[in-house]
């Protein structure tokens, strides 16, 4: 239960920080660098290339799925979480936001493909459906 209630309140700080980045302290508008602008969506795409977070609440809280299955998710979906970190620490260190939106995407891809394996035909169709509805309530905060 702690687990969860844990991964709800990261998934929200999550959204909230990336609706604050969003919004932008400084130097948006006219006249404002362009370099940092271009900058910063990079890094926002990034963030959002792969939002491992949400998936894992989607499997782990929106879902009711098997002991079996959830362990074995937990496994790919932790794996998958500190990959991603190593990714963004890099990028924020380097300053590679393009190259580490590419291969989060990549990685994506290969994760979707190992929880396709898990899951049936309706648990799918659910994660999917989870993950949509979480997009439609992210992009709304976003305007």
């Amino acid at each position: 239960m702690k687990l969860k209630m844990g991964l709800f309140v990261l998934m929200l700080v999550v959204g909230i920080v990336g609706a604050e980045a969003q919004r932008g302290g400084g130097g948006g508008g006219r006249g404002g660098n362009p370099e940092m602008m271009e900058k910063m969506r990079d890094q926002m795409e990034a963030l959002r290339a792969f939002p491992v977070g949400e998936m894992w609440s989607a499997l782990s809280l929106g879902m009711d799925l098997p002991e079996d299955k959830l362990k074995a998710l937990r496994v790919i979906m932790t794996d998958t979480w500190k990959k991603r970190q190593e990714w963004l620490a890099h990028a924020a260190e380097h300053g590679s936001w393009k190259e580490v939106k590419e291969e989060l995407q990549d990685l994506k891809k290969r994760v979707d493909k190992q929880v396709k394996a898990i899951l049936d035909k309706d648990q799918q169709k659910a994660l999917k459906n989870l993950l949509k509805q979480s997009e439609r309530i992210n992009r709304s905060g976003r305007r």
